[in-house]
């Protein structure tokens, strides 16, 4: 019986109250600023003299309904987990879990056991175009009701509506939505740990402000542009979008990114050999423009006796003991048959072992939407189930940058068709590691009917 299954059946009726955990920090910290068991602000205050803000005027962002949304991550939850056996694979040996339900009770059931485990977070949540889904968070009864209460759905199940601009709050919806979340997502991440958000214009730059807030200014990591489309749209408007931003941050400065895995390509160019055990190397110049008089001298072919001087105006990489060691250790290259000018030999084995990510991923590096609707056809028939659903080398790409532990705890709650359970199992299959995925997706209508599948869930479920 796994770990895992163990933890999420032994969490309780309940989850902690996060406020009265800060308290109970602060108390622990700060005993003097603590009076008939309240905080003490305005002790708090004096005992931080300059580090606290003393006006009303302050940076940040802020809109309609933020203290609601802030008083939604610390509500305590009711709701429990159900094990549901008769649809799992390898009940009593898997350490993968999938669970249905909305995102915000689930994240809030998770802080027991998995506070502070999480390697990866990777979300794609509704971009706010108008067009998509957004949670109301208003609820008291099953899923069901809350979608017909929030009119998302009629009483048939079918969607109704989405947030449009028309709405009047359009971006404070999606804010109120995304807040709570973001905010319970982070106490799960370790220390080493970072989470991913897809998002295109809509709410780019609310979504950076926000997760400042939450995750601190300085672990923001990256802002990823993925090419989404390899052609343009001729009939658009404006410009033609072919693009979406994936915002990277933090949740310590423990975090360190990793290297993509060298490509053939790369290691194309190292095709000598010397058969010294040193292995494969390429051969590089040995030259540089920045002049250094030291480094201005001639060097002598050992084979020859014929000198050689760096190019006018320039002068060698190394300086003349430098030079003298390499040329001892064989590390010089004098051309095939030993009698050309010197080059430095650049072993395989000695280079980064891989590549420093780019903020710009093209098509070509980490797929399209349109190899994303292929990747569904595959799988179920028809590409009808989602409009803009992601491609798993995308996911792959993140897993290899951000995961690279031998048992990390990766976590997608708005799991949709399934992709990053899917790259999480390739990666696995590629590198041999054992990386472990936890998929939260609400059983929200499917938009199409689609044979044997009610909900986006079935759809994640059957996929994983």
């Amino acid at each position: 019986m796994s770990e895992e299954r163990n933890m999420i059946n032994e969490v309780p009726g309940s989850s902690p109250e996060f406020r009265t955990e800060l308290a109970e920090q602060l108390a622990e910290l700060a005993p003097e600023a603590i009076a008939d068991g309240k905080i003490d602000v305005e002790k708090l205050k004096e005992l931080l003299e300059g580090d606290a803000s003393d006006t009303s005027e302050r940076f940040g962002l802020f809109w309609p309904g933020k203290k609601r949304a802030m008083r939604a991550a610390q509500t305590p939850t009711t709701a429990t987990l159900r094990p549901d056996k008769e649809n799992s694979k390898n009940w009593d040996t898997t350490k993968n879990v999938f669970i249905e339900g909305d995102n915000l009770e689930v994240l809030k059931i998770l802080q027991k056991h998995y506070h502070g485990k999480i390697k990866m977070i990777y979300i794609d949540p509704p971009y706010n175009t108008g067009k998509d889904f957004v949670y109301s968070d208003n609820y008291r009864e099953g899923v069901s009701t809350y979608l017909e209460w929030s009119k998302q759905v009629n009483e048939y199940g079918k969607k109704l509506s989405s947030n449009s601009e028309s709405e009047g709050r359009y971006h404070s919806n999606w804010l109120n939505m995304m807040y709570p979340r973001l905010k319970l997502a982070r106490n799960l991440l370790r220390k080493d740990g970072a989470i991913a958000v897809s998002i295109d214009d809509s709410e780019l730059r609310h979504l950076q402000s926000m997760m400042i807030e939450i995750f601190g200014e300085d672990n923001f990591y990256a802002t990823v542009i993925w090419q989404k489309k390899y052609s343009p749209a001729n009939d658009a408007k404006r410009f033609s979008d072919v693009h979406d931003y994936i915002v990277i941050f933090s949740r310590s400065s423990s975090f360190h990114r990793n290297l993509f895995p060298r490509t053939e390509s790369m290691d194309k160019p190292y095709k000598n050999d010397d058969g010294d055990g040193r292995g494969r190397y390429r051969t590089d110049n040995l030259s540089v423009r920045t002049y250094s008089k030291s480094s201005d001298y001639p060097i002598k072919n050992p084979n020859t006796g014929a000198e050689y001087n760096p190019p006018a105006g320039g002068c060698w990489r190394y300086s003349k003991e430098s030079m003298a060691k390499l040329i001892s250790e064989n590390r010089i290259y004098w051309g095939k048959d030993g009698t050309g000018a010197p080059q430095l030999k650049r072993y395989l084995s000695e280079v980064q072992q891989g590549s420093v990510p780019m903020t710009l991923w093209d098509w070509e590096f980490a797929g399209h939407t349109d190899a994303a609707r292929k990747e569904i056809k595959s799988l179920f028939g028809t590409s009808a189930v989602f409009d803009t659903p992601k491609n798993s080398l995308l996911m792959q790409r993140l897993v290899q940058v951000i995961s690279s532990g031998e048992d990390d705890l990766i976590l997608d709650f708005f799991a949709g068709s399934g992709t990053t359970a899917h790259a999480v199992i390739r990666q696995n299959a590629e590198d041999h590691k054992n990386r472990r995925m936890i998929s939260v997706q609400l059983d929200e209508p499917l938009l199409r009917d689609i044979a044997g599948y009610e909900t986006i869930a079935d759809v994640s479920r059957e996929r994983i």
